[in-house]
């Protein structure tokens, strides 16, 4: 498995920067001022990344469809409804898992997603389009086991953002994960070969 310190710079620096401008993206459309930091970017099989995950608890996942592979999401339901709030600018909602609270997760999902989705495909010279999000809520690890299943590709590597996110009236953490098929694989290698 591959930490941060073996991706290469310029795929690091592509994923930070998505990472920033999904950031950015967010205070425009909320009207409050995000700030998003990568934690840690790790590079796997799927199989090896589902078993890293912790399940304690439910979470949310949002899915993400592309051509060649696909984005998973997730924030902890324990801050999902902060997110929420914080995203739409309100305090109070009808209950916890609400449909509101859920749109306003998967407008969140689907902005980081395409942020970074853009970089990827700049970097690669490709075009991308991601397909409407899809929310689900199970533990983590499940989560990731269904990314693998909706978008299955041979040798597929998976790419795990671990990012932390926080406005004035929370602080949360997100994973997002990205699924990638051999095509990708090779361009993003490619990409990193000419750097050297």
């Amino acid at each position: 498995m591959n930490s941060s310190e073996d991706i290469s710079p310029k795929l690091l620096k592509i994923l930070e920067t998505g990472v920033d401008r999904g950031a950015e993206r967010l205070a425009k459309i909320s009207r409050t001022n995000w700030i998003i930091q990568t934690v840690s970017v790790r590079m796997a099989e799927m199989n090896r990344i589902a078993a890293m995950a912790e399940d304690e608890g439910t979470d949310y996942g949002i899915f993400l469809s592309m051509d060649g592979g696909g984005f998973l999401v997730v924030f902890p339901e324990a801050e999902a409804k902060a997110m929420a709030s914080a995203f739409l600018a309100q305090t109070e909602w009808e209950k916890p898992g609400s449909r509101m609270e859920e749109m306003a997760l998967s407008e969140i999902a689907n902005v980081v997603a395409n942020a970074i989705a853009d970089l990827l495909a700049d970097a690669c010279g490709r075009s991308v389009f991601l397909g409407a999000p899809v929310a689900e809520r199970k533990k983590a690890g499940d989560l990731l086991q269904e990314l693998a299943k909706r978008f299955p590709a041979s040798g597929a590597q998976t790419l795990l953002v671990y990012a932390h996110m926080s406005s004035s009236s929370l602080s949360a953490d997100c994973m997002v994960a990205i699924i990638l098929d051999d095509d990708w694989q090779k361009a993003l290698l490619a990409v990193a070969e000419a750097e050297k």
